[in-house]
């Protein structure tokens, strides 16, 4: 059931076009309550996109960065399967796009930690960052997004946060 799922894409290939797609009930609020807004894409580009789609074009490049972004996620899986890391932390996904989440068994508040991989050039975000309340504002949660990740200096990020967690704060 996806009626909960709001879908938002750009795509940047060469025509700059963002779309949302929305559960019917939302669809009619948005209708209702933002139909003043323009569309600030020109026809030609809307038709362009539309040819794009109708020829099949779109379906295969979907199904190229499918498969590239599931090999992508792998790589990252399995390197920290193979790392030190792994011994100190667990892996939460649940169908999240090119994200999943990396919990950290560690003393430091994610602010601390935060902190100390910046300091060697590691830059995460917590999953802390996104809470409303500052309830659980440690919950040594990291936000992996693997899109665009350099796989080759996984290895050494990985022995990074490695030490940087298990140093006492």
């Amino acid at each position: 059931d996806n009626s909960h799922t709001i879908e938002v894409s750009m795509n940047d290939v060469t025509i700059r076009i963002s779309y949302m797609v929305l559960p019917a009930y939302l669809a009619n609020r948005f209708y209702d309550q933002l139909s003043f807004y323009s569309c600030t894409v020109s026809n030609f580009e809307q038709y362009t996109l539309a040819e794009f789609i109708r020829q099949g074009y779109f379906e295969k490049h979907i199904n190229r960065m499918r498969l590239y972004y599931s090999r992508q996620r792998k790589r990252v899986l399995d390197c920290i399967a193979k790392s030190e890391l792994n011994r100190y932390c667990k892996i939460i996904e649940n169908d999240s796009g090119l994200h999943f989440l990396l919990e950290l068994d560690t003393d430091l508040t994610d602010r601390q930690l935060k902190d100390r991989l910046g300091e060697q050039g590691i830059h995460v975000k917590a999953l802390s960052e996104y809470y409303l309340t500052q309830e659980n504002q440690s919950s040594h949660k990291i936000l992996i997004n693997y899109s665009n990740i350099n796989t080759e200096k996984l290895e050494q990020a990985f022995d990074t946060i490695r030490s940087c967690i298990r140093k006492k704060a």
